[in-house]
């Protein structure tokens, strides 16, 4: 697991940190597994998705078991639209809740305050967690095709620096848990909104002999990081699909599944 480690706590909750964002003493970064809830069937076990097939009550016991696990303070999400919409979130607009506060629409969140765990919900797509160690900034998006290609990672740099006056020089990123290029199989519909609008290098997709494209969206993201002008740039080598032990996956599963959580708080 490049970039990420499995961390467990004693109350039987398991994630992934990313040990490089942890040295700096500014943020808690973590990627849950599927790992140490009370979900059952095919939601097993640690199910965070609200808007799947599983009890309420199950998800909601699973929320606060991570909360616990990780001391969270104030929580806040989005209602994830596959867009390239960026929000800042400032302590005063955060309601304390011992349940889950979403906010507004988009799919990335940035701020500079404190005591602020921002939350993203994925079950193949792919988060993004930024850090100004400068400005003392954080930033965290959900990437999946559609946000891969309207850039919504490059947003959140320039929500960054637009709000903040963050240089990319000084932003590390780490590209985390989500569908890799063995498993994105899609069909030429999706292939051409990449090649033809972004016109990326052919390295970043494959041909097969079914007329079906892989993709590598961890790749195109760190790319459109680099172009950007970041340099730090940690990266995951866990996908999602393959590894069925440890995460849910959409596409594996058919829709049908559970949802993992990245979390970033400002300390």
């Amino acid at each position: 697991m490049i970039g990420f480690s499995l961390e467990k706590n004693r109350n039987g909750v398991v994630w992934l940190k990313i040990p490089k964002f942890e040295k700096t003493g500014m943020v808690l970064a973590a990627f849950t597994t599927r790992i140490g809830g009370c979900s059952t069937g095919r939601y097993e076990s640690l199910n965070l998705g609200i808007n799947t097939g599983d009890q309420r009550e199950f998800t909601d016991k699973n929320f606060q078991k991570v909360k616990r696990a990780l001391s969270l303070d104030d929580t806040v999400s989005l209602y994830q639209i596959h867009s390239d919409i960026v929000i800042e979130i400032k302590k005063c607009n955060v309601i304390s809740t011992i349940g889950r506060f979403i906010y507004d629409q988009g799919d990335a969140l940035v701020t500079d305050d404190p005591g602020i765990a921002l939350i993203t919900y994925h079950a193949d797509c792919i988060p993004v967690y930024f850090l100004d160690v400068k400005k003392r900034v954080v930033g965290l998006a959900h990437s999946g095709w559609k946000g891969t290609a309207s850039q919504i990672a490059v947003k959140t740099v320039e929500k960054m620096q637009a709000l903040y006056n963050s240089r990319p020089c000084d932003i590390m990123a780490a590209v985390g848990p989500g569908i890799d290029f063995c498993c994105f199989e899609t069909g030429k519909e999706v292939f051409d909104v990449f090649h033809n609008q972004l016109a990326y290098e052919k390295v970043f997709f494959k041909k097969l002999p079914n007329e079906k494209y892989q993709i590598d969206l961890k790749g195109i993201i760190k790319n459109q990081l680099k172009s950007k002008g970041l340099q730090d740039i940690e990266m995951s080598s866990s996908c999602t699909m393959c590894q069925e032990d440890l995460f849910f996956s959409y596409r594996r599963d058919k829709g049908d599944t559970g949802r993992m959580a990245a979390i970033l708080q400002l300390l």
